[in-house]
């Protein structure tokens, strides 16, 4: 009788494993036909513009003044003067914006009595100024003949111009759309050669934007790349599409 009960045991043991194997196997039997039955593509667009905004930062200043209130006052006609030469070269006030003046206390040390002791040797005030403006062609034309400030004793700091396009929402949303519908054009490619059809998407995933200029060699990057520095230059993205085949 015992001999009899432990036969049933294992009876129902390996019935019950075959059964779990069953539905194993039925399971990776559907995922890997669901999995033939995917194809999934990378469409690519990209569209070349030319910058219709530029910006250009300069800063000028002085350095080791005394009395802080005659520094305003000289800082101050420096800036008229700067504003003048702006005027001169033809541009509008309204594009010019005088950042808030920077103000430090420059400050030495030496030993007194065996011990270091810090004080002022002046005060060093910078007055920022930012150009914004469209008219690229004369902000480009005065970034190279800033330096005739020098002749009127004003020196002044300035970085290369920084180029910028107003519309770039909208080419992104346009880029999209061509890089979905190169995704789609693939597939079917694709598809047909292996005699079958593409059916619906099923899912798609954006890539990040690339703004290089034109004519650089740049690499792009995982995060993506803005150039800022070229006039001219190409925007591209990537969308990563699943479609159904049948």
């Amino acid at each position: 009788m015992k001999e009899g009960n432990q036969r049933i045991a294992i009876a129902i043991i390996l019935a019950f494993g075959f059964v779990v194997g069953l539905v194993w196997a039925s399971s990776n039997f559907k995922e890997s036909r669901r999995q033939a039955k995917e194809i999934t593509v990378t469409g690519n667009a990209e569209k070349n513009i030319s910058s219709d905004v530029v910006v250009w930062n300069a800063y000028f200043g002085l350095k080791g003044q005394k009395n802080l209130q005659e520094a305003y006052k000289k800082l101050a006609e420096q800036t008229n003067i700067v504003r003048d030469f702006f005027r001169s070269k033809g541009i509008a006030d309204s594009t010019v914006t005088f950042e808030s003046i920077s103000l430090d206390d420059e400050r030495d040390s030496k030993r007194v009595d065996g011990e270091w002791v810090s004080f002022s040797t002046g005060f060093s005030l910078t007055q920022s100024v930012r150009i914004f403006s469209s008219d690229i062609d004369l902000v480009e034309k005065l970034s190279r003949e800033v330096s005739e400030l020098i002749d009127k004793g004003l020196y002044i700091n300035s970085s290369s111009p920084q180029y910028y396009y107003s519309k770039l929402e909208e080419s992104k949303h346009e880029l999209l759309e061509m890089a979905s519908r190169d995704a789609l054009s693939r597939a079917k490619a694709i598809a047909t050669g292996s005699n079958q059809s593409v059916g619906k998407l099923l899912r798609s995933q954006m890539g990040v934007f690339q703004i290089v200029g034109y004519y650089e060699n740049e690499d792009y990057s995982w995060g993506g790349n803005f150039n800022t520095t070229s006039r001219e230059k190409t925007i591209s993205v990537t969308v990563k599409s699943t479609y159904a085949v049948h």
